[in-house]
C-alpha cells in the first residue's frame, strides 16, 4: 500500500483556505508537515516502520516515533515505568530510555546542500569519520538524514536550499535504550528493535503522503489553517468530520504483527512466538 501523493491534498487546501501566491502555498506546506508529525507520532503507521538491530546503551534512531516491539531469540521485552526498577511478581525483560541527548556531537553553523541532493559542503571542520551511521538535522527542519559518508546522507535532501545555514549531529532530544532483566538490573544485549519514524518533511507535490490516507491529514491542516486565519468557529465545525477521518485511517493501517521465531528439531517455536499490536 503506497502513499497518496500531496499534490492534490495542497491544492485542495488552497481553494479551501482561498490561498494562492507562492508564499501562501509555503504557509501550507509548513501547517501540513506539522499536522503530518502529529499524526505519525501517535499510531504505528505502516509506511514508516522500520526494524534495526541495537545493543543497549546504543543511541537509538533520531527519527524514532515509537517502538512496536523489542525482542531477541527468547524474550520480548516490555516498557518500563519510568522510576521502576522492578514489581514483586514480573519476571518479564524490559526496556526504557536512559537517557536523552543534551549535547549534540556537532551543532554549529557552516553546512550548505540543494534540494535534491544528497551531498553537502562545510565550512571550517570537517566532520569526523566516527559520525557516519550517525544522524544529522539541518538548520530548524523537521526531519532526519543519516549520515552515509562525511559529506553525503542517506536519502535525497527535499528541504529548501541551504547556504552556511545551522546543523546537528546526533541531534538534541535523541534518546538512548537501556534494557534490565528479570531482577530490574541493566543489561547487556544486542536486540532487535522495530519501530516506526517521523516523517521526512513534505516539499514537494510529487512527495507520497506517508499515511494510509489522506482525509485525515487534509481536515487537520484545514483546522490549522482556519485558526491561522482567526476562524476557530469553522475550525471547530470540523471535528465530528476528523474523527470519521481518523477512524478510516485507521481501519487502513495494517496492524503491526511480531515476526515468528524459528522451529526446533521438534516443531516447536523458540522464544516467544507470535504476538500482535493494536
Amino acid at each position: 500500500m503506497l502513499g497518496i501523493p500531496c499534490g492534490p491534498v495542497i491544492e485542495e487546501l488552497k481553494q479551501a483556505v482561498d490561498y494562492s501566491s507562492e508564499t501562501e502555498e509555503a504557509k501550507i506546506f509548513n501547517s501540513l508537515n506539522l499536522a503530518l508529525r502529529d499524526i505519525a507520532a501517535s499510531f504505528s503507521c505502516h509506511l514508516l516502520r522500520r526494524t534495526v538491530s541495537i545493543a543497549a546503551g546504543a543511541w537509538l534512531p533520531a527519527d524514532i516515533a515509537g517502538v512496536d516491539a523489542i525482542y531477541d531469540s527468547e524474550y520480548k521485552y516490555v516498557p518500563r515505568e519510568r522510576g521502576q526498577r522492578n514489581i514483586s511478581g514480573d519476571d518479564r525483560r524490559k526496556y526504557y530510555i536512559s537517557e536523552l541527548c543534551q549535547s549534540p556531537l556537532v551543532h554549529r553553523r557552516g553546512i550548505s546542500i540543494e534540494k535534491g541532493a544528497t551531498s553537502f559542503t562545510l565550512k571550517g571542520t570537517a566532520l569526523d569519520a566516527s559520525y557516519i551511521g550517525e544522524y544529522i538535522r539541518f538548520a530548524g527542519g523537521l526531519g532526519f538524514y543519516k549520515l552515509a559518508t562525511i559529506t553525503t546522507i542517506d536519502t535525497v535532501f527535499m528541504g529548501d536550499k541551504l547556504i552556511n545555514e545551522w546543523f546537528q549531529v546526533r541531534p538534541e532530544g535523541t534518546p538512548k535504550l537501556g534494557l534490565c532483566d528479570e531482577a530490574g538490573d541493566d543489561l547487556v544485549a544486542t536486540v532487535t528493535l522495530d519501530y516506526w519514524t517521523v516523517p521526512k518533511p513534505l516539499t514537494d507535490k510529487s512527495q507520497l503522503i506517508p499515511l494510509p490516507s489522506s482525509e485525515y491529514l487534509f481536515l487537520k491542516t484545514l483546522a490549522r489553517l482556519l485558526r491561522f486565519k482567526e476562524n476557530e468557529g469553522k475550525a471547530q465545525s470540523y471535528t465530528r468530520d476528523l474523527q470519521a477521518a481518523k477512524e478510516d485511517m485507521m481501519a487502513k493501517n495494517l496492524r503491526y504483527v511480531c515476526p515468528d521465531f524459528p522451529e526446533d528439531s521438534s516443531g516447536n517455536t523458540q522464544g516467544w512466538g507470535i504476538e500482535t499490536y493494536e
